[in-house]
């Protein structure tokens, strides 16, 4: 199970390597998430992606690292898992890139249906934007605020344009 679950996870990020067409976003994302989550999401990437084109920006995601992906518990086909990852990719915009790394942490409410295991709740519980890639050591993200909580984290791709 939780290897499904980070299998439509990750199917999310692919959203930034689709042109803006809102039936293939929203067939994209329905392969994840169903209901008012379906709703939200799609809202929430398509927004992103006009506001992207808009400002003449791009996200190339290069990297994404799962820390941690636990089964919180499982009752009567519905799943809460929490999970801790990393996504790192390029920004394109103003006419110079940029690497942009995010930390997340969040405990996602799955559900069973005709059309399989997909997602049904968010919860965000911490956020936090990374400075730099680390170039050697244990891991490869370093933190602005060496590990806690930044104030300048984001959670929405609209914020990656920032």
């Amino acid at each position: 199970m939780l290897e499904t679950f980070q299998e439509l996870h990750q199917r999310v990020y692919d959203v930034y390597a689709l042109p803006i067409d809102r039936h293939a976003i929203h067939d994209l994302l329905a392969t994840c998430f169903r209901g008012e989550a379906l709703t939200h999401e799609y809202v929430e990437h398509f927004t992103s992606k006009v506001h992207m084109t808009d400002e003449e920006t791009a996200i190339e995601i290069v990297r994404l690292d799962y820390d941690e992906v636990v089964l919180i518990d499982a009752i009567d086909g519905r799943y809460r898992v929490e999970a801790d990852w990393n996504v790192g990719g390029v920004v394109t915009h103003q006419r110079h890139k940029h690497t942009r790394i995010n930390r997340y942490r969040a405990v996602y409410t799955l559900e069973e249906g005709p059309d399989g295991l997909r997602i049904v709740d968010t919860r965000m519980r911490n956020l936090e934007r990374v400075r730099s890639v680390l170039t050697s050591g244990q891991g490869w993200w370093a933190t602005e605020s060496g590990g806690n909580t930044s104030s300048q984290g984001y959670m929405s791709p609209l914020e990656l344009l920032r």
